[in-house]
């Protein structure tokens, strides 16, 4: 069962973030949600967040390693300034990986 509740939560949930009880929703009546524990459940969650949170790292790491131009003149010794974010988004608004770094740390600012 748990491997069926971990394909449910590849199919329905893209991005890491929230807990268990905010996805509840997408997971009523279903078998592999229903069959196991709310502790079991609670643990393939995390794992699964965790995997996600390292794939989102990774993807932006990528694109720190195709893209070098658009940091090279940044100054990463101090925070970023509002134009060197803007300098970043104008320069790879286009791809996928920043636009889901940005939403999960607009996320988590939120939930913060």
């Amino acid at each position: 069962m748990k491997r069926e509740f971990w394909a449910l939560l590849e199919k329905k949930i893209d991005t890491p973030g929230g807990l268990l009880s905010d996805h509840s929703s997408l997971f009523v009546d279903k078998p592999a949600c229903m069959d196991l524990e709310e502790h079991e459940k609670q643990l393939v969650y995390e794992e699964f967040q965790k995997q996600l949170k390292n794939r989102l790292r990774e993807h932006f790491q990528e694109l720190l390693w195709e893209r070098p131009s658009v940091f090279r003149n940044l100054n990463l010794n101090q925070n970023l300034t509002e134009d060197d974010l803007n300098v970043i988004y104008n320069s790879l608004n286009d791809d996928q990986r920043l636009v889901a770094f940005i939403y999960v740390f607009i996320v988590k600012q939120i939930d913060s």
